[in-house]
């Protein structure tokens, strides 16, 4: 026990020099979970619809090309007749042909590459996303594991307890069969190792519980036994980096900072709607009647410059343009909010990790007291110093410290998995 007295002690000394140290058996549950989780599927397909997305924008910049075929019969075509001089003209009852055009955009107010810078801001909000779900995803799975070797481990601590309360029963026994104390204590101690070996089964329901949800996180069959620590296992080392800390480590902050630029974009976007507009554009077409008036299909090709400037909209675009800003601000007040709530986050994980190491620290403190109270009174008992109560005492404060033990390691794992995800390195 003194061992682990000088190890927390060291811990608490050391913090901020090295980074926490995972088990073999933690890693490959964690890559298991990552790998199976919906979430980060679902937000890894949201990156690749994004990142689509931002290849659609980026076409805008290109030439289009479109093609047409149109074909119309008319009944009574349009007819033109002239006495002098002589002339008479008869529409087509037929109209059918062929075209293909190409437009080039030459500028656009800007809406290009604000909406270009949209899509890319879009996208990289997403990439974002899949690391927050995947630091959610990796703390949910580290809580699940520890979870589990704790209730594997407070299993084994049940059972030893319920073994000591049986071999308390076979002393008390054999010394009521000798006549040197009463029945009384034999049942007293009987009616204790029923109620260990309740705190038993009790145990192994939890464990089993534990191990399924531990299976189902990591989309593995129920059956299925996944390897797991034995105990939960302090950390040798943990990154307490207080002075390093900054919301900018986060994909939320980076999320919402992507947001005002998302916003500026559509600001620039919304502007571009009431400034001039160019584009240059080919056409060719082949259909009947000719440029000839003939029957028969002619080729025909055009070139044109088409030149838009708004005039006047009844001050359409100023309430477009102070919407947009408006937009803009309420991101920033955004970003503002989430940096607090992240700084509150980071703070509120390191005191944890602080607290759950010293109570660690009791808890260890305790145990090895509780131990040696034990021994110290179930020798006196047999010496007949003290009642069979003052044993069974010991022995259930013991039992309660054994637990107390295995609960602040498993604080301490979770402090610690709370920290590294709240400072973005929990992966």
């Amino acid at each position: 026990m003194r061992k682990y007295v000088v190890t927390i002690s060291v811990l608490l000394l050391a913090a901020g020099q090295s980074h926490s140290q995972s088990t073999i058996h933690q890693e490959s549950y964690r890559d298991m979970v990552l790998q199976n989780s919906q979430e980060v599927k679902m937000a890894g397909y949201g990156f690749s619809g994004q990142d689509e997305s931002l290849k659609a924008a980026k076409t805008a910049f290109l030439p289009s090309f479109s093609a047409a075929a149109n074909y119309s019969y008319t009944v009574n075509p349009l007819e033109l007749t002239m006495e002098n001089p002589a002339l008479h003209f008869q529409g087509a009852h037929q109209h059918y042909g062929a075209s293909l055009s190409m437009e080039q955009p030459v500028y656009a107010g800007g809406a290009i590459r604000a909406e270009v810078e949209r899509a890319s801001r879009q996208r990289a909000n997403a990439r974002y996303e899949v690391e927050r779900v995947s630091d959610k995803v990796a703390f949910d799975a580290d809580y699940r594991y520890w979870t589990a070797v704790a209730c594997y481990e407070a299993q084994s601590v049940a059972r030893a307890y319920r073994d000591s309360v049986s071999r308390l029963v076979e002393i008390v026994r054999n010394m009521v069969e000798l006549g040197y104390v009463e029945r009384n204590d034999l049942l007293m101690t009987e009616v204790k190792l029923n109620e260990a070996e309740y705190s038993y089964l009790q145990a192994v329901n939890d464990a089993e519980v534990a191990r399924l949800a531990v299976n189902s996180l990591a989309g593995v069959d129920f059956s299925a036994v996944i390897p797991l620590d034995s105990v939960v296992l302090l950390p040798e080392l943990f990154p307490l980096e207080f002075d390093s800390m900054s919301p900018q480590q986060r994909p939320e902050w980076h999320m919402a900072e992507g947001e005002v630029r998302i916003r500026k974009a559509e600001q620039r976007f919304a502007s571009s709607a009431f400034l001039p507009k160019v584009h240059v554009g080919a056409m060719g077409d082949y259909g009947a009647p000719g440029y000839d008036f003939q029957p028969d299909m002619d080729p025909n090709f055009q070139l044109y410059v088409e030149l838009a400037i708004p005039i006047f909209e009844w001050g359409k675009g100023n309430h477009s343009r102070k919407a947009a800003n408006f937009a803009v601000e309420q991101a920033r007040e955004q970003l503002d909010k989430v940096e607090a709530d992240i700084s509150l986050e980071m703070q509120s994980a390191r005191y944890a990790c602080t607290q759950a190491f010293e109570r660690a620290e009791l808890a260890v403190c305790s145990l090895e007291k509780a131990s040696e109270s034990v021994r110290i009174s179930l020798q006196q008992y047999q010496e007949g110093k003290v009642s069979i109560l003052e044993v069974i005492s010991a022995q259930m404060y013991c039992q309660q410290a054994r637990l107390n033990y295995i609960r602040s390691k498993l604080d301490v794992r979770i402090a610690c998995a709370d920290w590294e995800r709240s400072v973005g390195r929990i992966r």
